[in-house]
């Protein structure tokens, strides 16, 4: 492998809690390192840095998930510093706070020095705050979509490369074949029973009321449905809202929340279905393909913007957005004919283990920071 280490590149993003982006980017900065690039992370911290300590990258804690324009311009007068002490290379910024923080902090006339990489993995509103995301020398977006609205936000479109996330196969080891039994015992699902997984944070976006509408709807016996995400903050209301809603629909004893969880292998093996049904557009949908690739089928609305990588099978598992009998529907469809099903997803899991992996998307990844930063000896591929 060709010596890389004196690379270094520095990573924002707001906090390290649970979702797409932030296990992204740890993945990302775990690859880099692994393969000669050192990496620094700069965020709020949270939940996932113990993930990063244990591969021993190092994080600068900053409060870069505050919108309040003193404290980024705070935040940018102390980044300033670290790239000058840690002799940073380049900047990759994930999200508009991070954006704006590393822009004020690298922008030297008419370029960033050092050069900064933006990575798009969301719908932003149509106003200037949100066109920093177009300011890096280069723009990764996660998917055509994302590059299609990237242009609507006035970014040319020879600046940006899609690069869809990948999954980590390590991370996706088949768990034991009875954990998931183990899992469903301790949530307390009767064995006979089927298992509706909802993933993700608990946030009105997500459309989890939606999915105990949906279960309201199903005869019985209805499924079980488990909610595996945490809510911080303004949030812990909507969950309050989701009890009361299971409450009303006399569905108390069949829905659960688990909180956040660490094995995501397990969650899905004990799942029988995974739901999604977002109430916006999802920029990629890596629950989507963490599902699949673990057997279980995932159900998404129209609009995600991992279903341009998998193919008109996964057509089949879409859905209309806001609509909780087309939700109840496409469950029932899915719960009643296992081997249609399976035989689908089986085939989609197959592209996704071609396609999408994280060798494939740090590839890619390492082709764009090559362009900003040719004379760098970054790693190639064999």
């Amino acid at each position: 492998m060709q010596d890389s280490s004196h690379i270094q590149t520095l990573h924002l993003l707001p906090e390290l809690k649970e979702g797409g982006l932030e296990r992204g980017v740890i993945e990302k900065v775990t690859w880099l390192e692994n393969h000669g690039v050192t990496s620094i992370v700069v965020s709020a911290g949270g939940i996932w840095l113990d993930r990063l300590n244990k591969a021993g990258i190092k994080h600068i804690e900053l409060p870069i998930h505050k919108k309040n324009p003193f404290s980024i311009f705070s935040c940018a007068r102390k980044l300033t510093g670290i790239i000058a002490r840690e002799e940073i290379h380049l900047v990759c910024a994930h999200s508009r706070v991070p954006a704006w923080v590393a822009h004020l902090a690298t922008r030297k006339g008419n370029k960033h020095d050092p050069p900064l990489v933006i990575e798009a993995q969301a719908y932003y509103e149509p106003f200037w705050y949100s066109r920093v995301m177009c300011r890096g020398e280069r723009i990764i977006a996660t998917s055509g979509m994302i590059r299609d609205h990237m242009i609507s936000l006035g970014c040319d479109s020879p600046r940006i490369a899609v690069v869809p996330r990948g999954f980590s196969k390590a991370d996706f080891i088949t768990p034991d074949s009875g954990a998931g039994t183990r899992l469903r015992e301790k949530w307390g699902i009767p064995p006979d029973s089927q298992l509706i997984v909802g993933v993700g944070r608990i946030t009105r976006l997500k459309g989890w009321d939606l999915l105990i509408e949906a279960l309201a709807m199903m005869p019985d016996p209805k499924p079980y449905c488990v909610f595996v995400g945490s809510a911080h903050g303004r949030k812990e209301k909507y969950l309050d809202e989701l009890k009361l809603t299971a409450r009303n629909f006399n569905l108390h004893d069949r829905v659960k929340f688990a909180g956040h969880m660490g094995n995501m292998p397990i969650v899905y093996a004990a799942a029988d279905c995974v739901a999604m049904p977002s109430r916006i557009a999802e920029a990629f949908g890596r629950v989507v393909v963490e599902g699949i690739v673990s057997g279980t089928p995932v159900i998404s609305t129209h609009g995600c913007g991992v279903a341009e990588f998998l193919g008109d099978e996964f057509e089949d598992f879409l859905i209309p957005m806001n609509d909780s009998k087309a939700l109840a529907d496409k469950i029932l469809e899915v719960l009643n004919d296992p081997e249609s099903t399976h035989g689908k997803i089986e085939i989609i899991a197959g592209r996704i283990f071609k396609n999408l992996t994280i060798e494939n998307s740090m590839w890619a990844t390492i082709d764009v920071y090559r362009q900003v930063c040719p004379d760098l000896p970054w790693p190639k591929r064999g």
